[in-house]
């Protein structure tokens, strides 16, 4: 379940959610399928999404990591849906330590062990056990 202050910064964007029924969570690519089909300028991604009990999700949005001048690098992709979730205090929170970090720090290891620190559920090993769920929009 979310935090109140997540819930009480998405309510008046999303009305008509079950706050009871959400997670955050994130699934690591690579660990979960090495040889899934990434976008071609992708070497790895997390997604980030805000999870439904009854399958779906809220929204996404992902780092992806790109090569770029010589190194692997990453790149915060978020969806038009996903904006919202960028003034929550729970992925708000996780953004500014991230701005803290040197380059050498900001790895996939890294992102993970943060988001899992946060309180997002690592569904990186469970997504294969379900069938892929379609995304959940509002009407």
């Amino acid at each position: 379940m979310l935090c109140k202050k997540d819930i009480d910064t998405l309510s008046p964007i999303y009305p008509d959610v079950d706050w009871s029924k959400t997670i955050w969570s994130f699934i690591h690519y690579s660990k979960t399928d090495p040889d899934s089909d990434l976008p071609d300028d992708v070497d790895d991604l997390i997604m980030i999404s805000l999870e439904h009990s009854d399958g779906g999700c809220l929204f996404e949005l992902s780092f992806e990591w790109v090569w770029m001048s010589g190194a692997d690098v990453p790149r915060l992709t978020c969806f038009n849906d996903a904006l919202p979730a960028l003034l929550t205090p729970t992925l708000m929170e996780v953004i500014q330590k991230l701005c803290t970090w040197k380059d050498t720090e900001f790895t996939l290891e890294m992102v993970v062990r943060l988001l899992t620190e946060a309180g997002f559920l690592d569904r990186s090993h469970d997504s294969g056990d379900k069938p892929t769920q379609p995304k959940k929009t509002r009407p």
